[in-house]
């Protein structure tokens, strides 16, 4: 059941990547099921799912005896989107910005992007709420996005007392005393980690592994780990965590000899051609990797989201707001489990 509703996403997609990639204009009519599935390659029982996804997200319109019109994305709603743009933004907020253009963004929202850092010391409490609450004034905002990596407990009250809907994007990484029911589009990086050692294990036969994780007092990284544990037992596999983070040395030199170091310390020099090494820190951590003369760098493995790992997680962004613009009481968190791609880091990072 799970995998048909993830096929119909999928063809709902490409049919709405369709639609703005040749512009196709409000009230024009689209063409018969049967040619769609022609077009699309795919079966009509794939184009009709595909077509219920859309009509319920407003995307088109069915008519009858008349056929399937697009749909007029009038009255669109104002939509705040606070995002910490750091001078080296991290992957996940660069990813979250995808969502303001096509093929993820949706045409009845319009985002006004707002970049101001929750952590700078210059903003008090009550400086931070008043910015925020001048920010909705000034842009009749019907909703606010918050990416919710790094916020405090503190961030998260004030966002809540805010007179309009908040929704949060991504995991609480620091989760110490963050309680509640929030609006809330989040990733389930048990079920992640669980799904990508197990496509490892299975690939490559190896009973040892090495997984480089970050902070060990993050939530995110806690729950990967968990599912990387259960894949390891279920194959029968010996996992080593290693955390890098936050006290890896900043001196590159010094992060070279500590790479090594660390890469080599579980597991004995004659057995590291039975062992994998893996990473969920994110690819650049794999770019520096390439400059270490490490012996097991041809066995390096991460797993890298698909295409159809944002689709998910943006129609749900997109699904979420549509909800609680319609009823601000509205609470409900939406955890998205991905197919993982797992690829093997070399050169050319090669799929495997």
């Amino acid at each position: 059941m799970i995998q048909e509703q993830l096929k119909s996403q999928i063809v709902a997609d490409r049919i709405l990547a369709w639609l703005k990639e040749h512009n196709i204009a409000p009230g024009t009519r689209l063409k018969s099921i049967r040619t769609l599935a022609d077009d699309f390659s795919v079966s009509t029982q794939a184009i009709t799912d595909a077509l219920d996804i859309l009509e319920s997200e407003h995307w088109i319109e069915r008519k009858k005896r008349s056929g399937i019109f697009v749909r007029n994305p009038a009255n669109a709603f104002e939509i705040g989107f606070f995002l910490d743009m750091q001078e080296r933004p991290d992957e996940f907020q660069q990813n979250l910005l995808r969502l303001l253009e096509p093929p993820y963004r949706d045409p009845e929202f319009n985002f006004t992007l707002k970049s101001l850092s929750l952590l700078d010391k210059r903003y008090n409490k009550e400086l931070l709420r008043n910015e925020l609450e001048r920010f909705i004034s000034r842009n009749h905002l019907s909703c606010i996005l918050f990416s919710a990596p790094h916020m405090t407990k503190e961030e998260v009250d004030i966002c809540l007392e805010l007179p309009i809907p908040v929704i949060f994007l991504g995991d609480f990484i620091i989760t110490e005393n963050i309680t509640g029911n929030y609006n809330q589009v989040t990733i389930d990086n048990y079920e992640i980690a669980r799904e990508t050692f197990a496509q490892l294990f299975q690939l490559t036969c190896k009973k040892q592994a090495v997984l480089f994780l970050g902070d060990e007092k993050s939530y995110f990284y806690s729950e990967y780990a968990k599912g990387a544990q259960n894949a390891a037992e279920e194959y029968g596999a010996v996992l080593h965590i290693v955390y890098v983070f936050p006290d890896f040395p900043n001196s590159l030199e010094d992060r070279k000899k500590e790479f090594i170091a660390k890469a080599l310390a579980y597991i004995p020099e004659h057995k590291l051609e039975d062992a994998l090494f893996c990473n969920s820190i994110g690819k650049s951590f794999f770019e520096f990797a390439e400059q270490v003369n490490c012996p097991c760098l041809d066995r390096f493995y991460y797993a890298c989201n698909s295409p159809e790992t944002m689709s998910v997680f943006f129609r749900r962004t997109n699904q979420l707001i549509r909800s609680v613009v319609a009823d601000r009481n509205y609470r409900k968190t939406l955890i998205c489990s991905f197919q993982p791609k797992v690829y093997r880091y070399i050169t050319n990072g090669n799929q495997i």
